[in-house]
């Protein structure tokens, strides 16, 4: 079979990027149970991943670190409901399940979120053409609004006597002194105070769709959501026109570094051009058809 080649990009202490391809030698499946029960079995061999277990498990390790931080940081922590459809061979729908999110999953996405900030900082540091991932502050109206529509939500659920009422009037009271900067901090509070209540899942849900939607920029305006001065896409060229368009600016900043000094800034400075002029119209491109693709896979799920 053909090797699967997967980019290997280092960034060195002096700031510098360096980039090699590397066979991608051994596959991992995060969705199947075998990621997990290697991040989680002490003292019991799974065959073909024996070499690879201890690795793993010092990942799982700083995983947990990474997902520490991210919530001291306030980084945002809906609720995640997203559905794995079972078929037949015949395409017929067999059974619904609500997709497991256990360590293997919160692993690969915290090590892809720690490696989309650092690119995204690099560029950030060297000033050069770049495409975003932008979400922007919540409109604190449409939030607010948002938050006297959940008051009375356990009442139309049956639920009597909880204290969602009084989350949300104090939730409300510390928006409104900050007035003009919505607290990522005091949204998680609200969302880990009744994370166990049986309207938690709607209550986030709403929450979550008062947010603005995050889109493709060239203009780096930050990440709300994430808590983060900067981020884009990078980790998946393979399925994702932003993260494969990146990869050819790093391919491109790569190829100049190797140039005499004077042949090299020339050389930037005619693609930096370039680039600032194309970007824009491919941000709003690729930001309008993952609407589309959102809207298709939404309808998929209906016909399932």
């Amino acid at each position: 079979r053909i090797a699967e080649i997967a980019r290997d990009c280092r960034f060195e202490s002096s700031g510098s990027l360096k980039g090699t391809l590397a066979d991608q030698w051994k596959e991992f499946f995060y969705c199947e149970s075998i990621s997990n029960d290697v991040l989680v079995l002490k003292g019991q061999k799974i065959e073909s991943y024996e070499s690879f277990s201890e690795d793993l498990k010092t990942m799982n390790e700083l995983s947990k670190i990474l997902t520490k931080k991210r919530k001291e940081d306030g980084a945002l922590d809906f609720f995640n409901s997203e559905l794995k459809f079972n078929t037949g061979s015949d395409g017929e729908v067999l059974d619904i399940k609500s997709r497991d999110y256990k360590d293997a999953e919160k692993l690969i996405e915290n090590f892809m979120i720690a490696a989309n900030i650092v690119v995204t900082d690099h560029f950030g540091y060297i000033d050069f053409p770049f495409i975003f991932r932008v979400h922007p502050e919540p409109n604190m109206k449409k939030l607010i609004d948002t938050l006297n529509n959940m008051k009375n939500i356990d009442k139309l659920k049956g639920i009597e006597e909880t204290s969602l009422n009084e989350h949300i009037n104090n939730l409300e009271k510390k928006l409104k002194l900050e007035k003009t900067n919505v607290d990522q901090k005091a949204i998680n509070k609200f969302l880990d105070q009744i994370i166990n209540e049986p309207y938690y899942e709607t209550v986030s849900k709403m929450l979550l769709t008062s947010m603005e939607k995050a889109y493709y920029s060239s203009e780096n305006i930050g990440h709300f959501a994430l808590t983060s001065d900067g981020y884009s896409h990078f980790t998946s060229p393979i399925r994702r026109a932003a993260d494969l368009v990146n990869h050819f600016i790093i391919d491109y900043i790569m190829e100049y570094h190797s140039l005499p000094g004077i042949k090299r800034r020339a050389e930037l400075e005619k693609k930096f051009i370039i680039l600032s002029q194309q970007l824009p119209s491919i941000c709003e491109h690729i930001s309008q058809t993952e609407i589309l693709a959102d809207k298709a896979e939404q309808e998929a799920e209906k016909i399932k």
